[in-house]
């Protein structure tokens, strides 16, 4: 995306933010060639997490392709699940996520090409931020 919003980092903080609208894990896109580190394949092979490293591609040295499996990338994360009854998505492996999943967003330009919903709830608060400091 060669966009100007591409060079505007975001804050650390609005990756909290996630109201679990899922978009990031579940765009072909976004999923095709996301990295893992070696710090990533550490922890899971410290944790024994098989069924991560099964959807782990080695790539060359310290290079690392996730959500790979026989030779194919998936095109969403296996570890994502859709919230029974709700818009919403949670992810299975949270507290042990990729570094690139606990990095998201890392632009603005990522954010709107996915459709973060965090966008639109970002849209709304300062528009009635706004609106009260008008007044």
């Amino acid at each position: 995306m060669s966009n100007i919003l591409d060079d505007h980092p975001v804050p650390k903080w609005l990756g909290a933010a996630c109201n679990g609208c899922g978009k990031c894990c579940i765009d072909s896109n976004y999923m095709l060639n996301l990295p893992a580190t070696l710090s990533d394949i550490r922890r899971w092979r410290k944790e024994k997490r098989e069924d991560i490293l099964e959807y782990v591609d080695f790539i060359g040295e310290g290079v690392y392709d996730l959500w790979v499996k026989e030779g194919k990338s998936l095109p969403r994360c296996p570890f994502v699940r859709k919230d029974r009854g709700k818009p919403t998505y949670h992810c299975t492996i949270h507290e042990t996520r990729p570094q690139a999943c606990r990095g998201y967003p890392l632009t603005a330009g990522q954010m709107v090409e996915l459709g973060c919903e965090i966008l639109d709830e970002i849209e709304s608060v300062t528009m009635r931020i706004s609106r009260a400091k008008s007044k």
